[in-house]
């Protein structure tokens, strides 16, 4: 018997400009204590939180500024405040960001694991 889980990934480019984003939309007000300080922290912190509400089957409707998933600056994977998910980002060698939104794997489960591809 194989558990189902939400899964949501997304994937940027380097080269997209983070300066669209607005401070107010996106952040949640415990990141504001910790904002992204460059592009690549701004796109890391945008796929984890288009990852989630894609995770959420809500997609770009729902409000980034809801999702709460902590400093960017935090390796590895960690849990999305008031979901049953838990997120990652990192940078692929080509240059692409990716998050990966899942639901919570518990002590009986296989570890998730996130293999690098060349594209």
């Amino acid at each position: 018997l194989q558990t189902m889980r939400s899964v949501g990934l997304d994937i940027e480019h380097r080269t997209t400009q983070a300066s669209f984003l607005k401070y107010d939309d996106i952040l949640a007000p415990h990141e504001r204590k910790d904002p992204p300080i460059d592009n690549s922290d701004w796109l890391r912190l945008w796929v984890m939180k288009e990852a989630v509400l894609k995770a959420q089957g809500i997609g770009l409707h729902g409000k980034l500024k809801c999702i709460e998933t902590g400093s960017t600056f935090t390796q590895g994977w960690r849990d999305v405040r008031g979901t049953d998910l838990r997120v990652t980002s990192n940078r692929l060698p080509n240059g692409h960001y990716f998050g990966v939104a899942t639901g919570k794997l518990s002590c009986n489960d296989t570890k998730l694991i996130v293999r690098r591809y060349r594209f």
